[in-house]
């Protein structure tokens, strides 16, 4: 099969909102109910209070319920993670995929791909010990192992493969192109900070141990938003890719979308 037209950051990103505007109601509702809630749970409740520690008469107990927390928090996004990434490739390639088939495969991937989310913190966290830029390369050279686990139904370590063999060449833009949505990201999360401040004071945000109600809410709204675009952009990075190297499968997003 002939290859496609060359990943463009314009088309990685077209695809990703196209996706997430064809399914709104899912993107943002699986977001919400397996990373922002749990995390607005958690916050309200006071489960952790990182303040604490230093004071707690023992701290083995407070590290073993923020590990089992943490645990928790990984699997619960991978199973998102793993939905969401399907559910957009399904609709960029104009396939039809019902709520049984989406939720089957959440519970039949989810640990592999939080496997795929662990190893590759590890490998960038060993590499950007090395002056930080092999870190990079191997961030970007993994960009998209975990949609083509889900989507091809590999293994691990050959997930790990096929995300290097997609990327080559395209490493730069995908480099710029996740800089990108750090940088909204992290003025979107410094708004929030300046509207905390603005309704609660500088001196009651400075004082407080735990994060305000009305923190809590704009964080899980930053968290809902965040998570949908980021696996709608995994998701349309992979298939940008592989429609690049070795042809496109599926109708062009111009056909799906119109």
């Amino acid at each position: 099969m002939a290859a496609g037209p060359e990943m463009t950051v314009g088309s990685v990103l077209a695809r990703t909102f196209g996706m997430i505007g064809a399914a709104p109601v899912r993107f943002f509702g699986i977001s919400f109910l397996f990373s922002a809630l749990p995390y607005m749970l958690l916050e309200i409740a006071g489960a952790v209070n990182f303040a604490g520690m230093a004071v707690a008469p023992n701290l083995t107990p407070v590290l073993i319920a923020g590990a089992a927390i943490a645990i928790l928090w990984l699997l619960l996004y991978a199973i998102a993670e793993t939905v969401l990434i399907q559910l957009g490739i399904a609709l960029t390639e104009g396939r039809s995929v019902s709520r049984a088939e989406l939720v089957a495969a959440g519970l039949r991937l989810f640990l592999p791909v939080a496997g795929i989310s662990i190893l590759f913190w590890l490998g960038v966290w060993a590499g950007s010990l090395l002056l930080v830029v092999p870190g990079l390369m191997l961030a970007t050279a993994w960009s998209v192992a975990a949609p083509a686990l889900i989507e091809e139904r590999i293994g691990i370590f050959s997930a790990f493969g096929r995300s290097a063999a997609l990327t080559k060449g395209a490493r730069w833009r995908i480099f710029g192109l996740a800089a990108l949505v750090l940088v909204i990201y992290l003025v979107a999360a410094a708004a929030l900070g300046i509207a905390d401040v603005a309704v609660n004071g500088v001196t009651a945000v400075a004082a407080r141990e735990e994060a305000s109600l009305l923190s809590t809410i704009l964080s899980a709204i930053l968290q809902t938003v965040f998570v949908a675009v980021w696996t709608a952009l995994q998701a349309a990075l992979y298939v940008e890719l592989r429609d690049w190297k070795d042809g496109p499968t599926g109708g062009r997003l111009a056909e799906i979308f119109a």
